[in-house]
């Protein structure tokens, strides 16, 4: 898989293919002219049902169940580099749940309800990716599986989801997380679980979604929109086919002459009456009518869809260069007993997105530094420099 800069990215991550779980990942680069899905690095592990989510260059994985494990649903985190290009373990949430969702809020990542240890979950856990700590904050309202997340304006919205603990029992429930505490917002028209819901701006669009009375199996191809700003719902354009345990995600791009951006929304995988699909849905919010998109590889349903912005990745010859020559200031500055060049070359090894693993040594470095004011007797670790 070539560099991303300057292209817009989707990244389509594991799910269930009817028979068992999925681990591949597949990854459609927009900016590409032959336009097709290609497989990409797949997961550690096959894996369906968690919550996915962007944040600083890195795609987040987590809980789910996992594949051929005596575990069942997982409290793993893992971690998807966009800069390397590999996987790698973070720390584990505090409770272990799968149907659970996961949005990135002011520079932290959120991961809310779902299912575990056998009931339904309202749990709400933070993660900061600097400290990488995980804290819980108030629990949901009303616990309950197979929602749909947004933040909007710094606030996170948890749509719909399934009250059932024995069968399928779908809510229109929203309820809004602002300031740390869990609010009542208006509900959704139609009661739906397992829904896709994305973000443009003030807005919250929601779609397709397994409730009691719609079509076949109960699957929905209904979009709704939830304006923030006058806290009012409506209806928008529905999806060419209905879809439940969909994912969707928006790509925007920026006119290179006007400078005005565009934002569309793609809505992939799925199942209807029991059957995966591989199905693309891409709308223009601007306009009414949906239209297909290439199809999936493989087809899949609860798979999760995340988008990249070239500008919010840099994977190519430029970005490999930063990381090498930082790594090489960190060297250094350990080598010349350089302290304020060892911390400048830590703050830039955050920005340019080292791994917190090479950064802990000089971390240590450093808080000794504070703690003695003596650096001299540390010992200089071999650190890895290479670029891969």
């Amino acid at each position: 898989m070539a560099g991303y800069t300057e292209r817009n990215v989707l990244f389509a991550v594991g799910g269930y293919d009817g028979q068992a779980a999925v681990g591949s990942m597949e990854v459609f680069d927009l900016t590409r002219s032959h336009g097709l899905w290609e497989v990409a690095e797949p997961m550690t592990q096959k894996r369906r049902a968690f919550g996915i989510a962007v944040l600083q260059n890195k795609l987040y994985i987590a809980g789910g169940t996992l594949e051929n494990t005596s575990e069942g649903c997982t409290d793993s985190l893992d971690i998807f580099d966009l800069a390397s290009q590999w996987w790698m373990q973070g720390p584990r949430m505090p409770s272990r749940r799968f149907d659970v969702a996961l949005t990135a809020c002011s520079g932290r990542l959120v991961a809310i309800g779902g299912r575990g240890e056998g009931k339904l979950s309202g749990a709400t856990e933070s993660f900061d990716p600097v400290t990488s700590q995980w804290d819980c904050l108030a629990p949901l309202l009303k616990p309950r599986a197979g929602l749909g997340v947004a933040a909007v304006d710094g606030a996170i919205y948890a749509i719909g989801g399934d009250l059932g603990t024995r069968k399928i029992q779908a809510s229109g429930r929203v309820e809004l997380l602002i300031d740390g505490s869990w609010l009542d917002a208006p509900a959704m028209q139609l009661e739906r679980c397992d829904a896709a819901v994305v973000a443009i701006g003030h807005k919250i669009f929601v779609m397709g979604g397994y409730g009691g009375r719609h079509g076949a199996a109960g699957t929905t191809p209904t979009m709704e929109i939830f304006d923030s700003s006058s806290q009012l719902w409506s209806y928008g354009p529905g999806m060419l086919y209905a879809r439940s345990g969909l994912s969707a995600a928006v790509v925007t791009s920026t006119d290179p002459q006007s400078g005005v951006q565009k934002s569309q929304i793609y809505v992939l995988g799925g199942a209807f009456a029991g059957v995966g699909a591989t199905a693309t849905q891409i709308l223009d919010p601007e306009h009414t009518e949906w239209r297909l998109g290439p199809s999936l590889v493989t087809s899949r349903w609860g798979t999760r869809l995340a988008s990249v912005s070239g500008e919010a990745v840099r994977t190519d010859r430029e970005q490999r260069e930063h990381l090498l020559r930082t790594r090489y200031a960190i060297t250094e500055a350990i080598a010349l007993r350089d302290v304020d060049k060892l911390a400048a070359a830590v703050e830039d090894g955050r920005r340019v997105g080292l791994d917190e693993g090479e950064l802990a040594i000089p971390m240590a470095m450093l808080e000794k530094q504070a703690r003695s004011g003596f650096m001299t007797n540390f010992e200089i670790p071999p650190l890895n420099i290479s670029v891969s």
